[in-house]
């Protein structure tokens, strides 16, 4: 990455971007002469793959939000951290390659193989109770399906933002910022609501911040439209959906095309209420077609688990997926921010994550090999 220029004036910036073509143009949003919103927008205008920043010494939410309604796509306040700055311009740059190898058509194709098409979009993944890993499946399975199908992966976050901790990626903008105009919100004006993970997957955030506590829950009409936006440019969208707690809490899922449901096998109050949800969600869907059951934290002969046919028999569905239990790696994952699918690529838990992503994209799973133990 290198400066190609340096312009004082309007006029000069201008003629400038049209000379050199940069990817990303910097601009002092404090200079009144330059009128840093109208020249935005022109720039925009002339030059629509390059990335325009603001630098400024105010950060109310009326300049930032009227800056993103511009089209500016990153802003920095004074002081600046030249460590987080230097990590959101490669981001900037990354966005901007794939913008133009789109543009320009050069685009990778989702794996096909006969007898397997795409299968499902939108990917709601939902609990009946906290604390059964469902974040962490989000975040590991939004990975594992960028790495088989080798095509863009968007992970929505619609709770306190855990996907966005477990990846160690902090969004300029949570999803709390979006404006009640719906008709603003573009591809252009959610890339600063976009952190993107070194696996490629896009990560968007309800919230960034606890320290302003609880989150307000999204509107439904909100989420619809982040979804079809989303669509025109991501191949998978991945939804990391709140517990549900109550029926009136179902109405996301009409935006799936396939709801994956979690539970553990050795809690029973889990299978109750996911048992529960199974129910509720068999009012409105037809739940044979658009719901699977994934069980978490599975052990081979554990004698406190509840056995496999019992959960179905409780849950009324066949069990579609099980994650194996490795709480060291898991643990570990988790601390450091490092999803496992990276850290662990040929463990169990990361093989058996990449299955359930394959069977979702519509793919043949990979055989499991059974360990083999040296006995002395």
């Amino acid at each position: 990455m290198r400066i190609v220029g340096l312009a004082t004036t309007a006029t000069a910036l201008l003629d400038l971007a049209s000379i050199k073509a940069p990817d990303i143009i910097v601009i002092d949003a404090d200079v009144p002469e330059l009128n840093a919103i109208a020249i935005a927008r022109e720039l925009i205008d002339r030059h629509s793959d390059a990335a325009i920043i603001f630098v400024s010494d105010e950060e109310s939410p009326d300049k930032v939000d009227e800056a993103m309604r511009a089209g500016v796509e990153e802003y920095f306040v004074r002081p600046l951290d030249a460590e987080l700055v230097a990590k959101h311009l490669i981001e900037i740059a990354e966005v901007v390659e794939r913008r133009r190898a789109k543009k320009e058509h050069v685009t990778v194709q989702p794996i096909e193989e006969e007898g397997y098409p795409q299968k499902y979009r939108v990917i709601a993944l939902t609990a009946a109770k906290g604390g059964v890993g469902k974040s962490t499946i989000a975040v590991n399975l939004s990975i594992a399906l960028a790495q088989e199908t080798k095509v863009k992966v968007a992970l929505l976050d619609l709770h306190i933002g855990d996907c966005a901790v477990l990846l160690n990626v902090n969004p300029r903008l949570s999803l709390q910022r979006l404006p009640e105009q719906l008709s603003e919100i573009d591809t252009t004006f959610l890339r600063p609501y976009a952190a993107t993970h070194e696996s490629g997957v896009s990560v968007f955030a309800s919230a960034t911040n606890v320290s302003d506590g609880l989150p307000e829950p999204l509107s439904f009409e909100k989420i619809q439209k982040l979804v079809e936006v989303l669509k025109e440019e991501y191949d998978y969208i991945v939804l990391d959906a709140p517990a549900v707690t109550y029926s009136t809490d179902l109405s996301l899922f009409a935006l799936a095309d396939i709801i994956v449901v979690i539970t553990v096998p050795w809690d029973v109050l889990s299978l109750r209420v996911t048992a529960a949800l199974i129910e509720a969600l068999r009012k409105i869907y037809n739940v044979n077609e658009k719901v699977r059951i994934v069980v978490n934290r599975a052990q081979q002969k554990v004698t406190t688990e509840v056995p496999d046919s019992k959960i179905e028999e409780r849950l009324g569905m066949p069990i579609w997926e099980k994650i194996p239990n490795a709480t060291s790696i898991i643990i570990n994952s988790i601390n450091s921010g490092i999803p496992f699918v990276i850290s662990h690529p040929n463990s169990e838990v990361s093989i058996a994550v990449k299955n359930l992503a394959r069977r979702l994209a519509g793919l043949p799973i990979q055989v499991q090999k059974q360990k083999r133990f040296l006995f002395f």
